[in-house]
């Protein structure tokens, strides 16, 4: 029968796996499509335009980046912690845009998908759930130690 460190090691490791997986995934298909990712935050209006198209180009690198931390034993603390930064983030611009009437495509992934709302609040669920693996991480897996 597991322990429960071992459980505890085995959902640790779970939840990194699966955080940097869809950060690295999301940062390399938007790092490979900046233009068609800065098309889909022109619709994010109270982001001055100039600040479009570095946010394009940067913040891919910084979800690759975050998922990278992650994925290191020793840095996956500090990665989390982007994650939760960056996460926050999305969940913020789509909530904004949900009260605003605006209804965007996500691009999260860098896919040309139509918009909608039920699309923007399964993102936002989504970002909420992947927001508590990150906490997890940070606050409540029991090993404090580089795995």
């Amino acid at each position: 029968m597991p322990t429960r460190f071992s459980i505890n090691k085995a959902l640790t490791w779970a939840g990194r796996l699966v955080l940097a997986g869809v950060f690295l995934y999301a940062g390399v298909v938007k790092a490979g499509a900046s233009e068609e990712f800065l098309l889909a935050l022109l619709p994010f209006t109270f982001l001055p335009l100039s600040l479009l198209g570095p946010i394009s180009v940067g913040l891919p690198w910084l979800e690759i980046l975050t998922g990278v931390l992650i994925l290191i034993p020793r840095t996956s603390r500090l990665g989390s912690w982007l994650a939760v930064g960056l996460l926050s983030a999305f969940v913020a611009f789509l909530v904004w845009a949900l009260s605003q009437g605006i209804v965007v495509a996500c691009s999260c992934f860098g896919k040309d998908e139509a918009p909608s709302v039920l699309k923007m609040l399964m993102a936002i669920l989504r970002d909420i759930a992947m927001m508590a693996i990150a906490f997890w991480l940070i606050f409540f897996r029991k090993s404090r130690s580089p795995e």
